[in-house]
Parts: structure tokens; sequence; C-alpha cells
């Protein structure tokens, strides 16, 4: 059968780094911390809601917030934002989410709103990020002025991210007093090798569709990768079709969409 090699050629040195200091926004494919916190369990999930309330993600974001704090909690996903800002030539608003589990989420595809003009997002600056390692200890990771504190606990601690999202405004994109509505379309997980095709597999066995799959991971120079390879798939089915059924099934295995919509105003430049 064809082999398929997945557009996933990292740089090793960036897998820590690149996703703490900036993270891309991934549009066509798919925290300073509250003091450490001994509570275990992520929130549970909630009806879409923008009514403060208890949570990890606005607990995460209090540290880093100087007006309002909004939350919504959408297919399990509780987020909450704060600081709707101009800063130069740059549109900039705090965020932290609460993660599913201890794999390295991000915001994928977002984009703001004014009155006439939509802005796609930039990529985002790393605040804070919390996980849960898979020995019961917890991690926290804390950017600051470019600098990065990884502390340690031993105990659990909740598994979440705070980043302050960026959106590059143009000449007139905005006139004050300003209400500007910010969609995230999706959160992502960062791809770990074939852990993420074996899920992949799952979901394609879920729907009976008849395709396996084997991963082999690749890797040389400091680049690594995975090579994907249908082994089976029903006779009457195109390889085509079958490549396009195990992408559909590996952004699913690492993305859960939204929306989450938020709304703020900005008076001036400069002003949360």
């Amino acid at each position: 059968m064809k082999k398929i090699t997945a557009a996933l050629l990292i740089l090793a040195t960036m897998v820590g780094l690149s996703f703490i200091l900036f993270a891309p926004a991934y549009g066509q494919e798919g925290v300073a911390t509250v003091a450490p916190t001994q509570q275990t369990e992520d929130a549970p999930a909630l009806a879409a809601q923008n009514t403060p309330i208890s949570s990890i993600s606005r607990g995460a974001l209090l540290k880093y917030a100087s007006a309002d704090i909004e939350t919504q909690t959408i297919n399990g996903i509780e987020m909450s934002v704060s600081n709707f800002r101009v800063n130069g030539s740059l549109f900039e608003v705090n965020i932290c989410f609460a993660a599913p589990d201890n794999r390295e989420w991000m915001v994928g595809e977002g984009f703001v709103q004014t009155d006439s003009n939509k802005i796609l997002l930039l990529g985002s600056k790393s605040l804070e990020i919390s996980r849960n390692l898979n020995n019961g200890i917890g991690q926290i990771t804390i950017i600051s002025d470019g600098n990065i504190n990884v502390e340690k606990t031993n105990y659990s601690v909740p598994n979440y991210r705070c980043d302050t999202l960026q959106f590059v405004m143009g000449a007139g994109a905005m006139q004050f007093p300003a209400t500007i509505s910010l969609t995230i379309k999706n959160i992502h997980a960062f791809p770990q090798g074939c852990t993420t095709e074996e899920a992949a597999q799952s979901l394609l066995d879920e729907k009976n569709l008849g395709i396996k799959i084997a991963c082999t991971e690749t890797g040389s120079n400091g680049l690594s990768g995975v090579e994907i390879e249908i082994l089976e798939k029903p006779q009457g089915m195109s390889e085509e079709q079958a490549q396009q059924y195990i992408s559909e099934a590996r952004r699913e295995a690492i993305t859960i969409d939204g929306p989450w919509v938020f709304e703020g105003t900005v008076t001036g430049a400069g002003n949360p």
C-alpha cells in the first residue's frame, strides 16, 4: 500500500521552547500561575456561559487580569479571557483554558471582528502552562520577560494553559471606543508521534471504515516526523478517499472545536 508522510516535521529542539515562547496559529491543518493549587480535578463540563464562576481557567487568569473576566464552557472545554487591548500595531487579549488532559494543548484558529474588519489570529505568547504528569507529579511552567521557570510539585495540579493572543491591526482597523468580538474556533494538541496515529486508528475503527494504518516514527538531523502506511481499505475505496478519512481522523484525535465567542471594549490604545 502507498505510504503517506505526515506533514509534521518538527525541530527537536523546538518541541519545548517554540510552543512556550511563541505559538503560531495553525489555521489550515490542522501560565504565570495562581499559586499551585491542590485541586486535582478539571472543572466539570458546564453549559455555555459568560457569567463569572469559580473555575480552573478563571482562577488561572486572575493573575493576568486587570479587567473583567469572561468565562465560557463549550464542548467540555472551559475558557476565560480578559484585558482586550491595543499594543502598538497589535491587538492583544489574555486567555486561559482548562486542558482535557496533560498533552500540550494550544489555541488553534481564531479571529477578532471589529465593526468593519475581520482579523485572523497571528500567534500567541505563552504565560503559563500547568500539566499533571503521568507519574502524579505536577509541572508548572511560567514565562515572564523571556525567562522560563519550571516548577515541579509532589502533588497533582490541574491541566491548563494561559497565553496572550496577538492579532495584527491594519491602519484604520479600529476606531475608539471599539467593541470587539473574539472567536476561538478550536484548540489542538501538539502531535505526539505515533501516539496520535493510534488515536486516529481508534476513531477509524469506531466509524467502521475498514481502514487499517501502520505508523513509523522518522527523524534525522534534528527533525522528527511520522510515516503512515495504509495496510487495509475496502476494495471500492480509492487511495485518495482513504487518505482523506485518515486526515480527518488525525485532526479529530488532536482537535476540539468550539467556537468560544467573547466580547470586549477597547477605549484607546494600551487600555485593557
